[in-house]
């Protein structure tokens, strides 16, 4: 709990003027603990995982002249790296602000904590994934219909 509070304190008062975003670490977020806390670490990984990705479409596509032409996939290292660094941020910052709040509350110590855990833990991940999966299906139902095909 006091690695929780070192790393929000202060965060989320109404005085606050030039608050930066931080890549800190919050141990409520669960899948935050995969990625390194520091940023050139962080960035390496995130590089390092748009590359094995565009790495893997490359190997995986029947014309591979079709898909280094392809703007969809010459976007797609920055795109995926842009993504993966704003959702860092994001988690951080809700966490932080979450937890924040939670402190501004009548509540015994620890709660905040515990909730944060149930909403950023694996039970909160599986929510995400759960309501991702309709829009992911629909997005390749898209790509692999005539229409799409058609267009490009």
């Amino acid at each position: 709990m006091a690695e929780v509070s070192a790393a929000i304190a202060g965060a989320g008062t109404s005085g606050e003027t030039g608050k930066r975003l931080s890549l800190t670490r919050l141990p409520v977020a669960w899948l935050d603990r995969i990625f390194p806390e520091r940023p050139i670490p962080f960035l390496a990984v995130v590089v390092s995982i748009s590359i094995v990705c565009w790495l893997s479409g490359l190997l995986l596509a029947e014309d591979r002249a079709q898909f280094l032409a392809s703007r969809e996939w010459q976007a797609q290292p920055l795109y995926l790296a842009v993504h993966l660094i704003v959702v860092r941020l994001f988690v951080t910052q809700y966490a932080g602000g979450y937890l924040a709040g939670c402190r501004a509350l009548v509540m015994p110590p620890g709660e905040a904590e515990r909730r944060a855990r149930r909403v950023l833990g694996p039970l909160g991940f599986a929510a995400a994934l759960a309501l991702a999966a309709p829009l992911a299906a629909y997005d390749v139902l898209h790509v692999q219909s005539a229409e799409f095909v058609s267009a490009t």
